[in-house]
């Protein structure tokens, strides 16, 4: 999704999402990516 933000960002409904992500806090951030990854990785045992 970072990767296409420029693109993205023209959409509507999907800018919401890029405005929120903007305003948060830095540890916040680190925390969702990292459960993410870890989902992906594990996408197998979940």
């Amino acid at each position: 999704m970072m990767s296409n933000s420029d693109r993205l960002m023209n959409n509507p409904r999907t800018a919401i999402a890029f405005r929120r992500w903007d305003k948060m806090q830095l540890g916040i951030k680190q925390r969702i990516l990292k459960r993410g990854n870890y989902c992906i990785e594990n996408l197998e045992q979940l």
